[in-house]
């Protein structure tokens, strides 16, 4: 119950992510191309009359700044869908985690198991009217766990 608990909320926060990552380079391309379209256009504009041609010059260069932040940032995107999909925990590696927690935990000074919480644990909330409790786990919390749990069982093994 509690692995298909945390599971679906991290699912859930990873879609959620990922929405938002789609949305924003959605805009993000809409903006790419405006831009790149108004080059164009003050390109063309500034061929054909040479009347103004600081002011031009100055709109390029504004233009070609914003490109590069826009083209910056759909790179940044793309990296953090990419991670976002790589730190995907299934349910083997999360049960033998916790399947392991308990003795882990016993073993621990009260220090490494205020790191660990850290480690697992990104928000605690509290709805007074609702008298409801909300953990926001952190998910390359909980992979980095599931990994180092995946090294002990292989050194054990070796």
């Amino acid at each position: 119950m509690i692995v298909r608990t945390t599971l679906a909320k991290l699912r859930e926060e990873s879609e959620k992510r990922l929405d938002e990552l789609g949305t924003e380079q959605r805009s993000s391309e809409r903006e790419l191309k405006k831009s790149h379209a108004r080059v164009r256009k003050l390109v063309s504009v500034s061929s054909a009359s040479a009347s103004d041609g600081v002011a031009v010059t100055d709109q390029l260069a504004d233009l070609q700044d914003r490109i590069r932040v826009l083209e910056q940032r759909t790179i940044a995107i793309r990296e953090e869908v990419l991670s976002l999909k790589q730190e995907a925990v299934d349910e083997v590696d999360l049960t033998q985690a916790l399947s392991a927690f308990d003795p882990v935990w016993e073993s621990l000074s009260p220090r490494e198991q205020s790191r660990l919480i850290r480690l697992l644990i990104e928000r605690v909330g509290y709805d007074g009217r609702d008298g409801k409790v909300t953990v926001t786990f952190r998910s390359l919390g909980i992979k980095a766990l599931c990994t180092e749990a995946d090294l002990r069982d292989r050194e054990d093994i070796a």
